[in-house]
Parts: structure tokens; C-alpha cells; sequence
């Protein structure tokens, strides 16, 4: 039988269905279902469980925990302690409940990790609740931790530990941006958001650094009147003014002369929004210490960028690795870049590797002890190998260029890693799911030992969002997928209103 597929070894996570070769625990709209599922010929539902809202569950020995959310009035996350000793009669033991809806949870050993984000409100916060088997609490301003920080989105982060064991618990409350990536190690929850500066920084840099040093001192100088003026216009109309004075100067020029002044400021244009684009798309992340039941605040730091998922962030031996994109925004026409960035125990960068797939974005990343895998797409697939041995000098050992891309890596074993992703044309025309098999034995050399292709027309699979629908045993040599795609059974009607019918087909490929 399987265990949900983590990403953290000793770090559990919640998923809609749980086994524990004997018991098959399944989400099941607002119920959870208990199936007595071994010997297969006498599988059984044995009991059902209402709750409502129900989004996943963990199983630890006897007990069921269940999380979900209540949008009936204000957001409500809920962690539902079961007895399961007998799976027929399951009992209630515990409901412990905060404001603000489910973002994730975590099991280490028998304590459950639960993080949810209540939004402030823009009429002035109204300080969450915390209830425990239906008695409730409000969380006293003064027990919630805040930063110096400005942010768009002010939102409250609460994180409840509990006991499975006794339903004891503890929570610790924070106000900051919303964090809805986060990655849990065994000793630390890291909670992320990206925050952005406001375009009227752009307009002000970009005029400064770029059109006011380019053109003569008279134009430069008319131009910071505009930007100076007090007249109270928008800011989009006084950059309209002044890209119009550029390009007036622009057109007043003649032959080498003007095309040496539109390449300069092509060049410089698309230098500053890449540079402001890393100083001012940032993910910051706050670093929280868990043991048992105690919460402790570490420490909080940023880097360029933002995140695609929990997989773009590791943590190794006390440094916290990151991987983002910066891009698409600012009018950048390489639209984007790609970064790794290794921060040390106090969240602090010492060491990058910077600029990496220009005008891609990231698609996948996996690190694997001192190596990281990412993948990168527009046309084709780039399969970055890097080396994080040393942290202050991260290097790419290797790139492997071949079409489609990988959504996500998985593991074989030493030098090989899985791609779940799709196939597509040398246009980079999205195809058919595709499962790769990368060899990495030449770290310089990397090459796709294997492929299949699943060509049935629109192929998809939830591996390929959801991680925990991949299902990988290396000892028994199985790889199951989810899978779903359409065939066409048959033409119907005639001249211009002639089409197929599809037949949709969906199942596990093995």
C-alpha cells in the first residue's frame, strides 16, 4: 500500500485520501469515508463521518484528524480530533477551531501543525477567535506579532499546534502579507508572500536613471519640471507626457544618429526594468521554529522574485535554498529571469546563482541534498543541474535543452530524476502528458534516457499540479499517474456543422 508522497521525509501531509494497509480513509464531499479495504474481495465501507467543509485529513495510529473550513459567517479552519480505535463507531474527541480559512498543515511525530489566514478588513481589523470544543476565545491584541514593515495586504497568520495524543495545543498569531506558499522542515514552518513596490516608483526611477541621462540637458531638464510640477494630474498621464518627449526627440534625429540613441535606449530600458524587477518583485519569508507545542519566532528576510510552489524552497543543513522568477511586469521585453539563492540560518543571501533561462519561467524545481533540478520553459525544456555543495558559490554544472517541460521532479535515485510534464512542439506548442526519465551520471552533460508520451488527445494528469497524485515505489518498479484524455468516437452532422464526438476517458496509467 502507499503513503501520501511529501516532500519532507518525517514531515507529514494532509491529503483527501490516507491508507494504512489495512484502512482506506477517503475525503469524500462533506464525509469522510473509513473503507476496511484488505483482504480486496471483502472490501467494506465500514463508517461515515460528516464534516462539513472537509478539505484533507491525516491518520496517526487511532486517530483521524480532519481539517476544514466553515464560510457560513467569517472563515472558520477547524482541526477535528477522531478516536478511530473501533473504525466502525469513530468518535469526536476534540474540535479546535481559529479564524480565517485553511492554507495547509503538517504531522511531525503526534503533533499537528495547522497554518490559516484571516484578512484584516478594511474598516479596521477585527481581532481573530480561537475555540476549543466549542468554547471561544478571542486572541488579545497584544499577542499578535507584527513587523515594520508596509504591506498591501495586511492579513493575520495563525499557526495552531496541537497534541493529537490530549488535544492540547498552543497558537501564535502574526500580521503580515498573506502567506499561502509554505514549506515546513522538522524543525521550522517558513511562511512566504510576495510583496510589490507601486508603479509610481517605476515612473519615477525609470525617468531618472534612464530618460533624463540620455537626452540633452534642455529636454532633461523639461522633463523634470513635469515630474516635479505640482499641477495634481495622474501619474500615467505625466509618463505619457514625457515618453512623448523621448519619442519626439527620437524622431528629430537622423540616420546613425537616431539609431544610435533608440539602440541606447532599448538597451538601458530593458537593463532597468530587469534590475528594478529583482529590487522590487520580493518573496519575503519569516522563519518560525516548532518543538511540540512551542511556536518561537526566528527571524524574516526577502529575496528577488516570487516562488512557483512549496518545491521551490528547501532546506539543507542550516541554510534555506530558494528559487524564484522575476519578470512579466515593468514592460521588461525579456519578460522574465530566473534565480536560485542560498540564505544562511538568519535568512541572510550568501550565495546565488543569478539570470539564469532569460524570457522563461520556472516550471518545476527539486533539490536533492546538494544538487537542485529546475526546469524552465517557452520553446523547449532547459534541465538545469546546479551544484549547492558549497553555499556561498552555487554553480550549474549542466543544462539539457530537449522539448516540452517538466511540472514536476521526482527522485529516482542518485543520478536519475522523473518529469512529469507535457510534451510539445519545437514551437513550444503545448502537447500530450509526457514522463521523463533524466540521466545526470555526466552532471555536465545531462541527457532524457527515457520518455512516454501519452498522444490521446488533451492528455492530462493531477500529478502534474498536485504531487500528491504521483505514486512512485522504486522497489517494486511502479510509477502510477492519474490520467485523463478524450478520443473521438464519431462524426455527426453534415457540411459546416460537421464534428466529432469525443468520448472522455479517465483512469491510471501503471
Amino acid at each position: 500500500y502507499s503513503s501520501t508522497n511529501i516532500q519532507v521525509e518525517g514531515v507529514d501531509e494532509a491529503d483527501i485520501v490516507k491508507n494504512d494497509g489495512k484502512y482506506i480513509y477517503v475525503v469524500s464531499g462533506s464525509k469522510v469515508i473509513i473503507l476496511e479495504a484488505f483482504p480486496a474481495e471483502q472490501m467494506e465501507i465500514l463508517s461515515e463521518i460528516n464534516v462539513t467543509g472537509v478539505s484533507d485529513l491525516f491518520i496517526n495510529g487511532d486517530k483521524l484528524i480532519a481539517f476544514s473550513n466553515d464560510y457560513s459567517q467569517d472563515s472558520t479552519a477547524t482541526a477535528s480530533i477522531y478516536d478511530i480505535s473501533d473504525r466502525s463507531s469513530p468518535e469526536l474527541e476534540h474540535d479546535i477551531s481559529v479564524d480565517g480559512y485553511y492554507v495547509t498543515s503538517r504531522m511531525i511525530g503526534d503533533y499537528v501543525y495547522l497554518v490559516a489566514n484571516k484578512y484584516t478588513g478594511y474598516d479596521g481589523p477585527v481581532l481573530p477567535m480561537i475555540a476549543v470544543d466549542g468554547v471561544s476565545e478571542k486572541i488579545a491584541a497584544t499577542d499578535i506579532a507584527y513587523f515594520p514593515n508596509h504591506d498591501s495586504s495586511y492579513t493575520f497568520t495563525n499557526i495552531l499546534a496541537i497534541n493529537i495524543n490530549d488535544g492540547d495545543y498552543d497558537s501564535k498569531t502574526y500580521l503580515a502579507g498573506a502567506s499561502n506558499t509554505i514549506y515546513v522542515s522538522e524543525n521550522n514552518i517558513y511562511l512566504t508572500y510576495t510583496k510589490m513596490v507601486s508603479y509610481n516608483t517605476y515612473f519615477e526611477e525609470i525617468v531618472n536613471e534612464v530618460f533624463v541621462p540620455l537626452v540633452p540637458s534642455n529636454i532633461g531638464d523639461e522633463i523634470l519640471e513635469i515630474m516635479t510640477s505640482k499641477e495634481n494630474r495622474p501619474d500615467y498621464e505625466r509618463y505619457q507626457e514625457v515618453s512623448e518627449i523621448v519619442q519626439d526627440y527620437s524622431n528629430s534625429l537622423r540616420g546613425s544618429e537616431k539609431e544610435s540613441f533608440d539602440m541606447r535606449l532599448s538597451e538601458k530600458t530593458e537593463e532597468f526594468a530587469d534590475d528594478f524587477q529583482k529590487r522590487t518583485e520580493k518573496t519575503v519569508m519569516h522563519k518560525i521554529e516548532v518543538d511540540g507545542l512551542d511556536i518561537s519566532y526566528i527571524t524574516n528576510g526577502e529575496v528577488p522574485g516570487h516562488l512557483l510552489n512549496q518545491y521551490s524552497m528547501d532546506e539543507h543543513e542550516g541554510n534555506f535554498r530558494v528559487a524564484t522568477t522575476t519578470g512579466n511586469s515593468w514592460g521588461s521585453r525579456s519578460s522574465s529571469l530566473n534565480h536560485l539563492y542560498v540564505l544562511n540560518e538568519d535568512l541572510e543571501i550568501v550565495g546565488s546563482i543569478d539570470d539564469m533561462a532569460k524570457g522563461e519561467r520556472i516550471y518545476s524545481t527539486r533539490f536533492m541534498g546538494d544538487r537542485a533540478y529546475m526546469v524552465t520553459f517557452r520553446q523547449v525544456d532547459p534541465l538545469f543541474v546546479m551544484d549547492l555543495s558549497n553555499p556561498e558559490d552555487p554553480k550549474v554544472l549542466g543544462q539539457l535543452k530537449v522539448t516540452g517541460f517538466s511540472s514536476y521532479l521526482h527522485p529516482y535515485y542518485e543520478n536519475h530524476v522523473i518529469g512529469i510534464g507535457k510534451e510539445a512542439s519545437e514551437e513550444g506548442r503545448v502537447q500530450g502528458l509526457k514522463i521523463a526519465l533524466f540521466d545526470v551520471t555526466d552532471v555536465a552533460n545531462p541527457i532524457e534516457k527515457a520518455k512516454y508520451e501519452v498522444k490521446e488527445e488533451w492528455s492530462d494528469s493531477n500529478a502534474l499540479y498536485d504531487p500528491k497524485a504521483f505514486l512512485f515505489n522504486k522497489e517494486k518498479e511502479l510509477l502510477v499517474l492519474p490520467v485523463t484524455y478524450s478520443e473521438p468516437m464519431e462524426q455527426v452532422g453534415d457540411g459546416v456543422s460537421r464534428y466529432w464526438n469525443y468520448n472522455y476517458w479517465q483512469g491510471a496509467f501503471v
